[in-house]
């Protein structure tokens, strides 16, 4: 653990959203938003991961949680993740009561996978 986070006895939780074409990723991508403005933790770059850009890779293997939310059950970022060899904590928005070509990108639907996680 860095001097960082001993001193400001703050957890380092980083958001990772998928932001795929489909409804579901545009719901994920929204609600990781509405999650770090509400100071959850901090939105990162999961495209940066999956290009293994190191600073990237530093900052997840550091913090003390990372979470990803996934839109469908292809789960691009849990396996970004996996594939990195970083462990993080999953969501997946179909998994949530949302199905993908079908439910609104509404703030009610975002609002509830932001319920879901916090």
């Amino acid at each position: 653990m860095n001097e960082e986070k001993r001193c400001g006895n703050k957890e380092t939780k980083l958001i990772f959203a998928c932001a795929g074409a489909a409804n579901v990723g545009i719901i994920a991508d929204r609600a990781a938003r509405t999650l770090a403005k509400e100071d959850f933790g901090k939105m990162f770059c999961l495209s940066a991961i999956g290009a293994k850009m190191p600073t990237y890779l530093q900052s997840a293997n550091d913090a003390d949680e990372n979470i990803v939310i996934d839109g469908c059950s292809v789960l691009c970022g849990k396996k970004i993740f996996e594939a990195a060899g970083i462990k993080c904590i999953s969501y997946l928005v179909t998994d949530m009561g949302l199905e993908k070509g079908i439910s609104l990108v509404t703030d009610e639907n975002i609002q509830k996978v932001v319920d879901k996680i916090t």
